[in-house]
């Protein structure tokens, strides 16, 4: 049940970047450069789609030369679901 609720939690929280993310292009795009809201969203979804290409791969590498993962994963011996 713990991996099920980290991993929605996870799904969450990435859900809620891209979502933020996007609303913030669409209002620099809509304010910004007067364009329509549907244009604005193609363009913002285009423009995080590429940061997302670009961008991913540098941060899993980073998280692997800094050794960040969960506790399971780094074998520190604690558990998530000790109560």
């Amino acid at each position: 049940m713990n991996r099920c609720c980290r991993f929605a939690r996870g799904v969450l929280v990435g859900l809620g970047l891209l979502i933020g993310s996007l609303a913030v292009g669409m209002m620099g795009y809509h304010c910004f450069e007067h364009m329509f809201w549907l244009d604005a969203f193609v363009n913002g979804l285009a423009f995080t789609a590429t940061l997302g290409f670009v961008f991913v791969p540098v941060v899993h590498r980073l998280m692997h030369r800094f050794h960040i993962g969960s506790p399971a994963e780094t074998g520190s011996g604690q558990r998530d679901n000790q109560e």
